[in-house]
């Protein structure tokens, strides 16, 4: 496998998490409800809530994004991630798992947003058409697989490991994603760095009359 799909995984990795948090837990409404003693609207918001705090976080990320960085950006929405599937997985009630959605959804919202414009600003033009290829596939799997592995694991394990799972998933993925994003960042300054040294050499070449071919 090249170096551009190594360094892209993880990134994907990350998108794909934010995505479990919303399809992994669907099976896991009613044993949620059931064990909470919550109503049906109130488990059915912990999804509304999810998803409004996905949406609008999104408009705080991409600013974030420009003026502290990819990587805080990055790990700031992971860390988030992982404390607010924390606070879901242990939440003795219906409101704390309502503020533990708000939570899961803030920090989901960071890799939709970092994560693409890392890959446009940090990769090469070949380079990162293969990355959000990447981006794109778990987009478009983690949705069919992930209602699936959610009933099976609150079938045999319970619904609150749903929540463990995204959490562990998370801070496992924080130091090698702030790796990638520094490897990606070196990558493409050396490849810069490399395309000025050839102008230069090929102006060299031209005033001396030498051969302008580069290797």
């Amino acid at each position: 496998m090249s170096k551009p799909h190594l360094l892209a995984m993880p990134l994907a990795s990350l998108t794909a998490v934010g995505l479990l948090a919303s399809d992994l837990y669907l099976p896991a409404l009613p044993s949620m409800g059931a064990e909470l003693a919550a109503s049906i609207p109130a488990a059915q918001a912990t999804m509304a809530l999810f998803m409004i705090a996905l949406a609008l976080s999104q408009l705080v990320w991409g600013w974030a994004a420009d003026h502290f960085g990819d990587r805080w950006t990055i790990l700031a929405g992971t860390a988030l991630l992982a404390g607010g599937s924390l606070l879901c997985a242990l939440a003795p009630g219906i409101d704390a798992m309502l503020a533990g959605r708000l939570v899961q959804g803030l920090g989901a919202g960071a890799a939709t947003v970092a994560v693409p414009a890392l890959i446009r600003r940090r990769f090469s033009e070949t380079d990162a058409v293969s990355a959000l290829a990447m981006v794109a596939m778990a987009e478009s799997v983690i949705p069919a697989i992930g209602p699936a592995v959610g009933a099976a694991i609150v079938l045999y394990a319970g619904w609150r490991v749903t929540f463990w799972v995204i959490a562990v998933m998370s801070v496992a993925l924080m130091p090698l994603a702030a790796r990638i994003v520094g490897a990606a960042i070196e990558a493409r300054v050396g490849a810069g760095l490399r395309a000025e040294a050839r102008y230069w050499r090929m102006c060299h070449c031209c005033v001396t009359g030498r051969s302008c071919a580069t290797p």
